[in-house]
């Protein structure tokens, strides 16, 4: 036996006990014969996934073909006569003849510096012979015989042909075996490169009912492998089909509503329309009769834009949509003529239908006209007095109830508009509660007030006097009275009076004492732990790169959340603490602890009387990293609210457009700034994947 059979059939034995669990007298007995002639020592078989896996150049050579091998895309080219094959390591996909492809379920390998690819393959590229002996435990291999090419799995691509051109968006249609069904979890359509084979997925569905939607990008231009594969609830992967087509997108663009529809009043709605996937579109109204050019910009490409014009923007428009690739190459649609008329729109906001207005309250004129004068008007509903309470050019009114005011009363705005005619709002019915007030601000409900400590203030609906500040902490028996005024004290607490507080503000009215409404209170005067970094800022690309291969559920785009998390906690040097004692979160995405959930206190923000102010709050505790990456992923995926994101979390452009349309975030920029962070850090190589 030469030095290379001899580590040959060690490693062999190594192999199949690793893949297959055979005994070593099972992998010694294999052999193989081409023609009758024995090469076991020189092509030693190996198992692997219960297949039969031989070198392919040796193989090849004795039945008189040839070899060539790609190192850069580790692929491995093989010819006999006019048959050919091709395969690329790590792959299931394998090519006959440059014509058509098929999926196989065992993927070849580098073994001991040799290609090794499953025998059957070998067999019905080059239509010889194959067969296996179980009495002998031999594999037989003869040139004179022929072996019929059959598919490995029961599913079948039906509505795409080979070398389909594909020009936009389609529907891809299969056939599937009942004997997958029951156990599919989800199906997958994937575009791959032919020279390494590998690629994105397009779309996954878990909606088993033989139809994939593909909407091809531009940037997918060219000859590619689209692959439908059918997974179950693991991930493993049940049957694949594969096809080879040609994209050549014939990118178009349009606003479903105006197909039908080209007068609008006082609001407008467009959704794109496309046969190719977008980065994002711009609208471009152009006014006939003013030349004035609106542009709404940076505007999701999968969901409508609402554009409510102002009363000097009515007219006849010109419109146009532009469409971004990838590479935020523009594709315009065509012009469209559009006329919108807008009615003179005037409301009061700030108080509510019959509210009772016991405290100070803003209140502010909503209108899409322009105007020279802004009256805020309060009205006796019994006799129908009126009083200005103030006049501005534009702006809101605060407005103080105060005792002449109480009782039944009606709110309004009146305006003059450019031409000196005067529109009234909708009067607004509330109760005015007027008695003497005083109230209190400076400190919130709940509110934790720092060893700094925090300027408190005090207004009130009459003239008073003699202002005081009253603050107790019943735990420690103390009681601080900060004589002030209206504009207000400054409370500094010392370092041994934290705890519970309580404050409110006193005055003298008329000779009678008035009070504000209690707040409750915390002071704490130790040491602040502010967020900390989990890893350094040029290394947290890498570090969160790992959490996605690692990740539990493969099925949301890793560069997606890569970038998600890139911006969720400041590249990974705001990661939230314990206030106060510095324990570590590993809460990457600010999720809340909800129930009995470990948690660690930390900060947020309230409003109260038109202020904000910190309180506390409890934000889930991870023991590591990895386990807040996965349980954001089931927090988005268990959440009802998060289905449309749900259907498109493969593609990492569409997800940033959805999950925003879903409400995870108020910043009207969220989804762009992901998608900036995914092209400028060129994160898709995290979705890249070879089948």
């Amino acid at each position: 036996m030469n030095r290379y059979s001899k580590y040959l059939v060690i490693i062999v034995v190594f192999v199949v006990l690793a893949f297959t669990g055979c005994s070593e007298s099972e992998a010694a007995e294999l052999r193989i014969l081409i023609d009758g002639k024995d090469y076991t020592s020189a092509a030693q078989p190996i198992i692997r996934d219960g297949r039969t896996l031989v070198p392919i150049r040796f193989i090849t050579e004795k039945l008189g073909g040839t070899v060539e091998w790609d190192g850069t895309n580790r692929a491995v080219f093989a010819k006999k006569g006019q048959k050919s094959i091709s395969l690329i390591i790590n792959s299931q996909i394998v090519g006959y003849d440059n014509l058509d492809y098929i999926v196989i379920d065992t993927k070849p390998i580098i073994y001991n510096d040799f290609t090794y690819v499953p025998l059957r393959v070998v067999g019905e590229a080059f239509d010889i012979g194959i067969t296996y002996n179980e009495k002998t435990k031999t594999v037989e291999i003869d040139s004179q015989k022929s072996t019929i090419r059959n598919t490995y799995y029961d599913l079948d691509i039906i509505s795409v042909d080979n070398n389909q051109f594909i020009d936009g968006k389609i529907s891809v249609n299969y056939k599937m075996g009942k004997s997958y069904q029951n156990n599919v979890d989800y199906v997958r359509l994937l575009i791959l490169n032919p020279n390494n084979h590998t690629g994105y997925v397009a779309s996954q569905t878990r909606l088993i009912n033989n139809q994939v939607e593909f909407i091809p990008y531009i940037e997918q231009n060219g000859e590619k492998i689209l692959v439908l594969a059918a997974y179950d609830l693991n991930n493993k992967l049940l049957a694949a089909s594969a096809k080879k087509v040609i994209i050549d997108v014939n990118p178009q663009i349009s606003i479903s509503e105006l197909e039908n529809e080209v007068q609008f009043r006082n609001q407008v709605k467009f959704t794109p329309q496309s046969n190719f996937s977008l980065l994002k579109v711009d609208y471009v109204l152009n006014n006939k009769t003013t030349g004035k050019v609106k542009t709404l910009d940076n505007c999701d490409p999968y969901g409508a834009t609402v554009w409510t014009p102002n009363y000097n923007e009515k007219g006849d428009y010109s419109l146009t949509i532009n469409a971004y690739d990838l590479n935020s190459n523009i594709v315009a649609s065509k012009e469209y003529n559009i006329s919108i008329t807008v009615d003179k729109s005037l409301t009061l906001s700030g108080v509510k239908e019959n509210a009772v207005i016991n405290k100070p309250v803003t209140i502010n004129a909503v209108r899409n006209f322009d105007c020279l004068e802004t009256q805020y008007i309060i009205r006796d509903i019994n006799t129908n007095e009126e009083k200005i309470l103030t006049t501005l050019p534009y702006g809101s009114y605060r407005y103080i109830p105060v005792p002449s005011d109480s009782g039944e009363k009606e709110f309004l705005v009146k305006v003059k508009d450019t031409s000196g005619k005067y529109i009234s709002s909708k009067p607004v019915r509330v109760v005015v509660d007027g008695k003497p007030n005083l109230y209190f601000s400076g400190i919130g409900p709940n509110e934790v007030v720092l060893s700094e400590g925090k300027t408190v203030n005090a207004e009130s609906n009459v003239k008073v006097s003699d202002v005081k500040f009253v603050f107790i902490n019943g735990e420690k028996n103390i009681k601080k009275v900060i004589p002030g005024n209206l504009s207000g004290c400054q409370f500094k607490p010392l370092a041994n009076e934290y705890g519970n507080w309580t404050v409110y503000a006193t005055a003298n009215y008329n000779g009678t004492l008035i009070k504000s409404e209690t707040i409750n209170f915390k002071v704490y005067t130790g040491r602040v732990y502010g967020p900390y970094s989990i890893t350094e800022k040029d290394n947290y690309i890498y570090f969160v790169s790992n959490l996605a291969k690692k990740s539990n559920n493969k099925l949301i785009s890793q560069s997606f959340k890569v970038a998600q998390s890139i911006l969720e906690t400041g590249w990974g040097q705001k990661v939230p603490s314990d206030k106060y004692s510095g324990e570590k979160s590993n809460n990457l995405f600010g999720i809340k602890s909800k129930n009995n959930e470990p948690y660690i206190i930390s900060t947020t923000w309230e409003v109260y009387n038109g202020l904000k102010y910190v309180v506390d709050a409890r934000f889930k505790k991870y023991n590591s990293a990895q386990e807040s990456w996965d349980d954001h992923i089931k927090f988005l995926l268990d959440n009802d609210r998060y289905n449309p994101f749900e259907d498109v979390m493969n593609d990492p452009y569409k997800a940033a457009w959805a999950i925003r349309r879903c409400g995870y975030a108020t910043d009207p920029l969220y989804s762009l700034k992901i998608i900036d962070l995914m092209q400028r850090y060129n994160l898709d190589y995290l979705d890249k994947k070879i089948f």
